[in-house]
């Protein structure tokens, strides 16, 4: 694995000109990491266990003992009316506390993760770059009969799938908990994971190319679910990059193709559009929360998974309400402001084309929702954790009150076309 990282850096760096990803992709990293995050990894985090409190007492403990010893014994002198040695070392000569703070090895590491009051440090979850990342997936197992089978998926092989050319089985969570996020239509990613002989080529395949079909229920749902093969656990989820709205964008849909093993998860973004700014602002949000750390920062890997599901779904619902639902709204009070100032016939016409362009979206809506809680569903028997499970509970339960939603969008939007058409009729026997 050290030869192929090196070679692999090695050519990118003499084939290849460094190419940056849209700037807006990067603008949250350049405080962080600017240097780490080139080369189409927009993102990539290392989870970093805190100091437990049990084990061998650290130095910080022992004073602590030390001291509740002298207290407890001056304590009992004074009630037993003993005097108290004025030379013993009572709690007035022990040294402070703030000198014997627990000892780590670096200074900064005390500060951001010790917060007033604290003893320990917290587990945080460390930004890392391409050098961490190569050192990571060379500690991976890897199975040696994939070398000696390669697996090219091409265009006319529409019915093979990824389940089909990898043998299913699950391994159990070992190694360091990290996750790396990737632009799938990166140069550099692309030849990454071509090369990757710690992945299952048809998993490599299935990262890089999202037409790919990962299971057979595709041919019949029309939208993946996840399925467990080749040693993790090989699934999609659905977003959209939100667009600018001082420069009237379009949201433009997004698929996150998802690898999960062990304890990491390797997350490549896939675009259905194209925009000057690609905003995906429920990864954002996950990026933004591990890059502040907090007491509730996920602590497992099934957790960052949860995370990305729940983000990514409010900020669908939210950009739903907005786009879709709201303009619902706007025709209705379009017709009732407008209808007795207009040529109503020709007002209706005009606002019946707005009506059936929205029953579209909104059909389109209903099959994303539909798509989320099926996704949702496998995600909850795979994963484990009372967090992630919790998580997915919650995105369950408002994409369901989201088809509610949808649903009543759709009947307003008939009882408005019903409501213009009796006054169009009105209108004309006037």
């Amino acid at each position: 694995m050290n030869e192929i990282g090196n070679r692999y850096s090695a050519s990118t760096c003499n084939e290849m000109k460094k190419q940056d990803y849209p700037k807006n992709l990067q603008s949250r990293n350049d405080a962080v990491g600017g240097d780490l995050w080139t080369d189409g990894l927009i993102c990539a985090f290392e989870y970093v266990k805190g100091q437990g409190k049990t084990g061998q007492p650290k130095s910080g403990a022992k004073v602590l003992s030390a001291q509740y010893s002298l207290k407890e014994a001056s304590r009992r002198r004074i009630y037993a009316n003993e005097p108290e040695n004025v030379n013993s070392n009572n709690l007035a000569k022990s040294p402070p506390l703030k000198d014997s703070a627990v000892t780590v090895k670096d200074a900064s590491y005390v500060t951001r993760d010790l917060n007033p009051g604290e003893e320990f440090p917290r587990a945080y979850w460390e930004p890392i770059g391409w050098d961490r990342v190569y050192q990571l997936v060379q500690m991976l197992q890897a199975d040696d009969g994939w070398g000696s089978q390669p697996i090219e998926l091409t265009e006319n092989e529409d019915e093979v799938t990824v389940t089909d050319l990898a043998a299913p089985y699950w391994e159990r969570p070992v190694g360091p908990t990290w996750w790396c996020h990737v632009a799938a239509d990166h140069p550099s990613i692309n030849a990454w994971l071509s090369t990757a002989q710690w992945l299952h080529p048809a998993i490599s395949v299935a990262l890089r190319d999202e037409s790919t079909l990962i299971s057979e229920r595709m041919k019949h749902l029309f939208y993946e679910v996840p399925v467990i093969v080749a040693g993790g656990l090989l699934f999609e989820l659905l977003g959209q990059s939100a667009g600018d709205p001082l420069a009237e964008e379009d949201d433009i849909p997004i698929v996150l193709r998802s690898w999960h093993a062990q304890n990491f998860l390797i997350t490549a973004l896939h675009i259905k559009g194209s925009a000057s700014n690609i905003n995906v602002l429920g990864i954002a949000e996950v990026q933004e929360m591990l890059i502040a750390g907090a007491t509730n920062i996920p602590r497992t890997i099934h957790e960052v998974i949860a995370h990305l599901t729940c983000r990514l779904a409010r900020w669908d619902d939210r950009l739903f309400r907005k786009s879709i639902f709201g303009e619902a709204d706007e025709v209705e009070l379009k017709f009732m402001n407008r209808r007795n100032h207009e040529d109503l016939h020709l007002f209706t016409i005009i606002l019946n084309q707005e009506i059936r362009r929205l029953s579209t979206q909104v059909i389109r809506v209903k099959w994303s929702l539909h798509a989320r809680e099926e996704i949702v569903f496998e995600l909850l028997q795979h994963l484990r954790g009372n967090a992630a499970r919790s998580l997915l509970h919650g995105v369950r339960k408002s994409t369901r009150e989201m088809i509610s939603e949808q649903e009543a969008v759709r009947g307003r939007l008939f009882t408005i076309q019903d409501v213009m058409q009796s006054t169009v009729r009105a209108w004309l026997q006037e």
